[in-house]
């Protein structure tokens, strides 16, 4: 039985009981009006009778006779020979009455009745008598007075009277009762059937999202996981394998970043499309969320099918997506985990899954199946997350050291760019680009950030105490950019180490502003306006047009090192060094050549008009003592001409 039909039930006998308890009371509520109304009108009769007929007004004559008439009915005989007047003693010609209530409240002077349905609660022979035709009666008791003495007066009345007229108001209360019972319990039971088809609607529909990505319509981790142990459970027995497929796509922030999220989207809504007609009846393709995408298959012979699965999931991306108005090239990695090989749940699959997708990013294999030797891969990878979070604050492990930066033409040195390095106490001297990846996939960037960025400023101040004016370049987070607090919180570093706002250069690259443009150049345009030189790192290799670049409010433009190691072949690279110093001057920029590494190469960018350079060829990055010393010495013997500035120390 529904639930909708046991309310419908239960509604029914609370309706039926409430009907009836509302009918009986309104019953014995007409019945008693009728009574009242019968024994009023028999007591106006008496009392004329005592006091006169003509001293009555005329609508109490017309109750009166009425009231006569129906006592004729009755036998007029019988009422008025048995009925006598009764002193107030209770005697009539020496038979007892009986004193009951009413009797005992028409000597006191107040008129009452009683209903009388047995002879064996009669009061007089004459009520017995009645009682035994009639079967119930309705005795009025009147006081009355002959002359000064008091006394009362008893009538019978029969029941019939009153019984028709309750019968006739009962019938038409009952009706209208049942009517409005009706119509209240098919309306209620109208709107909580509408409502139960509502809800159960609403529950299919959460039942469906709670298993469903909501932007491609594929099954969501929730609906893979389900169905992955049905599956697991299913070929336990059957000696056949499952295997899953985890898949992550390769730069798809650029597409977010430089397209749009909304075009992000409908990328993301291709993809899983044809990732799924790829794999087709042999498994379930699902969205984990982002861009990671994973692939349950089942009746698997052994990993190398899963494997094939998987390349046929990568070929199946390799054909440019139409987006927008835009043709798009996707690539990705898949890490491929099979059971029992790898595991015998679904938590097992995903972690040796995502181990090997992670391996296959790094080797860049794309696919890459897993093995037991790489979860020690894994496994130092969450040591070293776990042991940056406590680097960070140790200035034993995270320490800065500085590459100078000279002036093209002259060779002076114009200021230092700040560099982390992480000296890890058991795994030595951790690369940057490894640990600053780790940083920017788990939120440590924005603490590394203001840790770097408080050392910089302090050893700006200490070079300062010691006579050394230098300028200090940091690079920001994409973060940053999003947090309105990062223009307070340089000033706050700045005011708190004393060092002036024009000491300080802040290098962010194309990408960071193109994730979300507004914010980010409203935090530029705070920096800008406070005195800080603005630098875009790494230029030429993100994707930013040239209408942001307009409207970037910063300083200059470092060209990227992979531009300059080309530039004495004078081939592509060469050209867009020179377009890009070209850029720079039209738009009032100063230019910044890294990765300078031969004397040509610097000649070179003298010779196209870059500002500054800075490479190997200057210094390589130097602890804070070392590169005051390497300074001093310079002061000593300043070259004369840029070619003089060549030779490292």
């Amino acid at each position: 039985m529904s639930l909708v039909t046991r309310f419908a039930l239960l509604c029914l006998v609370l309706f039926a009981a409430l009907g009836a308890g509302i009918g009986y009371q309104l019953h014995n509520l007409v019945q008693r009006r009728e009574t009242t109304a019968v024994a009023n009108d028999m007591i106006v009769a008496v009392r004329f009778g005592a006091a006169g007929f003509n001293s009555l007004d005329s609508s109490t004559k017309s109750r009166a006779a009425t009231a006569l008439e129906a006592g004729q009915a009755v036998g007029a005989e019988a009422v008025y020979k048995d009925t006598v007047l009764y002193d107030s003693t209770g005697h009539d010609r020496g038979a007892p009455v009986p004193v009951t209530g009413p009797y005992r409240a028409a000597l006191a002077g107040n008129a009452g009745y009683a209903d009388l349905r047995t002879p064996s609660c009669a009061c007089t022979p004459a009520a017995r008598f009645l009682l035994a035709r009639y079967h119930r009666l309705v005795a009025v008791y009147v006081p009355i007075s002959i002359g000064r003495v008091p006394m009362l007066a008893m009538v019978y009345m029969p029941y019939a009277a009153i019984s028709s007229a309750v019968a006739k108001d009962t019938q038409t209360i009952a009706f209208t009762l049942a009517i409005g019972l009706t119509i209240a319990y098919l309306t209620l039971f109208r709107l909580v059937s509408r409502s139960s088809r509502r809800l159960h609607r609403q529950m299919d529909l959460n039942h469906q999202l709670a298993l469903t990505d909501a932007l491609t319509g594929l099954p969501n981790r929730v609906n893979l996981e389900d169905r992955a142990a049905r599956a697991i459970a299913d070929a336990r027995g059957g000696g056949s394998r499952v295997g899953l497929l985890l898949l992550d796509l390769d730069r798809f922030k650029d597409v977010n970043d430089t397209l749009g999220h909304h075009v992000g989207d409908l990328l993301l809504r291709a993809i899983g499309s044809r990732l799924q007609d790829a794999l087709g009846d042999a498994g379930t393709v699902a969205r984990l969320g982002g861009d990671e995408f994973a692939a349950l298959l089942t009746d698997l012979a052994s990993p190398a099918d899963a494997e094939r699965a998987a390349r046929a999931l990568l070929a199946a991306l390799d054909a440019p997506f139409e987006v927008d108005d835009a043709t798009l090239d996707v690539s990705g990695s898949i890490g491929v985990a099979v059971t029992p090989d790898h595991g015998t749940t679904f938590v097992e699959l995903m972690q040796r899954a995502d181990i090997a997708m992670y391996v296959a990013k790094d080797t860049q294999d794309r696919v890459t199946v897993f093995a037991p030797d790489l979860d020690t891969h894994s496994r130092s990878r969450l040591t070293l997350l776990g042991d940056l979070r406590r680097a960070i604050d140790d200035p034993e492990q995270l320490t800065l050291h500085y590459q100078p930066k000279a002036d093209t033409r002259s060779g002076a040195i114009v200021g230092v760019e700040a560099l982390a390095r992480w000296n890890h106490p058991t795994e030595g001297n951790i690369p940057p680009d490894e640990f600053i990846d780790i940083a920017e996939r788990t939120g440590l960037i924005k603490p590394l950030t203001d840790r770097v960025l408080d050392m910089a400023l302090h050893q700006v101040a200490t070079w300062g105490a010691a006579g050394l004016d230098i300028h200090v370049a940091v690079n920001v987070s994409p973060r940053c950019l999003l947090d309105h607090d990062f223009p307070a919180q340089v000033a706050r570093a700045l005011a708190a180490h004393a060092v002036p706002v024009d000491h300080l250069e802040l290098e962010i690259t194309e990408n960071a502003v193109m994730s979300e443009p507004g914010r980010a150049l409203e935090i530029l345009d705070q920096l800008a306006r406070s005195g800080i030189t603005l630098s875009i790192d790494d230029f030429g290799t993100g994707y930013s047009s040239m209408a942001y670049i307009r409207q970037m409010p910063v300083h200059q433009i470092k060209i990227d090192r992979v531009f300059i190691a080309g530039l004495a072949d004078q081939g592509p690279d060469a050209a867009i060094v020179r377009s890009s110093i070209d850029l720079a001057r039209n738009l009032g920029l100063t230019v910044v050549a890294e990765g300078v590494e031969t004397q040509a190469t610097w000649e070179h960018l003298a010779a196209l008009g870059c500002d500054t350079i800075q490479g190997y060829l200057l210094s390589r990055p130097l602890p804070p003592d070392v590169l005051a010393a390497w300074l001093r010495q310079r002061d000593q013997h300043p070259p004369q001409r840029p070619t003089s500035a060549l030779a490292t120390t």
